[in-house]
């Protein structure tokens, strides 16, 4: 109870909605991110283990790239997380191809992060063949979930649920991979880390032009 106080204490301080008009708004993105990346060490603390990768620019076949927030390596196979830091009322389907992001003073678009996560999902097939991968789509605790229509194995959730989802994906699911495959998948990914300008403003602009 304390660590959710805590979190969601720093979320309000740092994240207010008006900061997603400014020029903060990556900032937020990526601060929204690391809280993920906490809630994910927790449960390394608690035993689920596995290897955080982050800000990873996976290219194409064709060669473009997709731009992956947070993925987390396991035995069970690959967590792909897609985080989203907004406030306000968040509405949409699975096969929709926006969703509704509404407050008390204005509402707008947002890309489905489902159709974008099985973008990203389709595009680790590419490389690692086999290889299972379960897509989270992890929203702050700040918004309100309020019609999410799923009907496939995708987990559309609140950051504060993170330890809940995952344990219950490791507790359902075998282990496909040793420790030794793990590592391996982890390396070869890690290639993708750290992206230089030049790939990360290419890919700015393809999202610009989609």
């Amino acid at each position: 109870m304390e660590r959710e106080h805590f979190i969601r204490l720093r979320e309000i301080e740092e994240c207010d909605f008006y900061d997603l008009y400014s020029d903060k708004s990556e900032d937020i993105g990526a601060y929204g991110e690391k809280l993920t990346v906490f809630e994910l060490e927790l449960l390394k603390v608690k035993g689920y283990n596995g290897d955080i990768l982050n800000n990873l620019y996976i290219p194409y076949n064709n060669g473009k790239t997709s731009e992956i927030d947070i993925l987390f390596i396991t035995r069970k196979g690959i967590f792909v997380i897609e985080s989203k830091n907004y406030s306000g009322w968040i509405y949409g389907s699975e096969n929709d191809k926006y969703w509704t992001v509404c407050d008390y003073m204005d509402k707008w678009k947002l890309y489905n992060p489902i159709k974008q996560n099985q973008g990203h999902i389709h595009t680790i097939h590419q490389h690692l063949r086999g290889i299972p991968c379960f897509s989270l789509i992890v929203f702050s605790e700040r918004c309100e979930l309020k019609k999410i229509n799923v009907n496939s194995d995708v987990y559309v959730f609140k950051r504060d649920k993170m330890f809940f989802k995952v344990s219950e994906i490791f507790k359902n699911f075998p282990d496909i991979m040793d420790d030794s495959q793990v590592k391996y998948v982890t390396d070869y990914l890690k290639q993708f880390c750290n992206a230089d300008k030049n790939i990360k403003t290419s890919h700015v602009d393809e999202v610009t032009n989609y």
